[in-house]
């Protein structure tokens, strides 16, 4: 997955966890931590592979080790610090490191639908380096800002376009929904 489909893939994914766990819809707070978790892992492993410091784009931070360590260490972080006092950051606290964490995870799930629907899940060794040996990928050799604006400046593919159409009427349609349940209701003669 790329950038855009890695943060549609989060944000529908943390709309069903809301709705599942019985919680209110939207959340504008979440976007932030949602969006920074599902780029997390390509912000340290692509760069870092393509200076050469890691074996591939995929080793680090794509490690399911490295993602529950970074998890807790955020949950901790939080709880450590106590909850702020001003209202828009005590939201952030509540619901920025389950955010974070959903948008990490489906990072992870993301970068597994690939090898999964090609028939080939060793390909997805990537979750358990440094334990398992490391799978190389083309792109590291690429500058990871440079492969991406090479694949959305070609107009005739747009990957995981599907996917975000779909957030993007998700979103839509639960910010029409809200607002029109915040305005106040006229009096009636």
């Amino acid at each position: 997955m790329l950038p855009l489909g890695h943060a549609a893939f989060a944000y529908l994914c943390y709309v069903g966890y809301r709705v599942a766990s019985g919680r209110p819809l939207p959340v504008h707070w979440a976007l932030v931590p949602l969006v920074l978790g599902s780029q997390f892992p390509d912000l340290i492993d692509k760069p870092l592979a393509f200076y050469g410091l890691l074996p591939s784009g995929r080793t680090l931070a794509h490690s399911i080790f490295t993602a529950f360590a970074t998890i807790a260490v955020i949950r901790f972080g939080v709880e450590r610090f106590g909850r702020p006092e001003s209202e828009p950051l005590a939201r952030l606290y509540d619901i920025g490191p389950t955010a974070f964490a959903i948008g990490y995870l489906t990072h992870l799930a993301g970068d597994l639908v690939n090898p999964l629907l090609v028939g080939d899940p060793s390909k997805g060794r990537f979750l358990l380096w440094p334990v398992s040996r490391t799978v190389y990928y083309s792109e590291t050799t690429a500058s990871p800002v440079a492969r991406v604006l090479s694949v959305y400046r070609d107009g005739s593919a747009y990957p995981q376009l599907e996917l975000v159409v779909l957030a993007g009427v998700v979103f839509l349609f639960l910010e029409v929904r809200y607002r029109t349940r915040q305005r106040p209701r006229s009096a009636s003669n």
